[in-house]
């Protein structure tokens, strides 16, 4: 009998992560993270100006059960294919919720440049609340 409940619950589960997807998605739509979205973008071009990166290369599988939601991912990960080249693969799948990575990078980094990023970063409050609330407006 549990295993039945198990399979029962599994399209609970990733109607549930939808909404939260969904969540997250006009979450950044609002003003305020649009604000978020591009220090965040300014403070990641000042790291790579800052670093000496020599080599890097990274994969990312990524998988939403809503494929508009799908598509607006991966123009703004299309955007950024002039910059990346091949160093970047990235495979969707409209199946189900969930993403994950891998980045490999060779060079050097100096650590006043990565706390001058944080400190920055985690001065917003915006980024703040997604960082440590999980974007949940507030509620944990």
């Amino acid at each position: 009998m549990k295993a039945m409940e198990k399979i029962l619950s599994i399209p609970k589960k990733t109607i549930r992560k939808g909404k939260e997807i969904k969540k997250k998605i006009r979450m950044l739509t609002q003003e305020e993270t649009k604000e978020m979205l591009v220090l965040v973008f300014r403070q990641i071009l000042y790291l790579l100006h800052h670093s000496r990166v020599r080599n890097w290369k990274g994969e990312l599988y990524l998988s939403m059960e809503d494929p508009y939601t799908l598509g607006q991912v991966l123009q703004g990960i299309a955007l950024l294919s002039p910059f990346l080249g091949d160093s970047l693969h990235v495979y969707p799948e409209f199946d189900d919720s969930y993403y994950y990575g891998e980045l490999k990078a060779k060079g050097k980094f100096r650590l006043i440049h990565i706390v001058i990023v944080a400190v920055r970063l985690l001065r917003n409050r915006k980024f703040r609340e997604l960082l440590f609330k999980g974007g949940n407006d507030g509620k944990s």
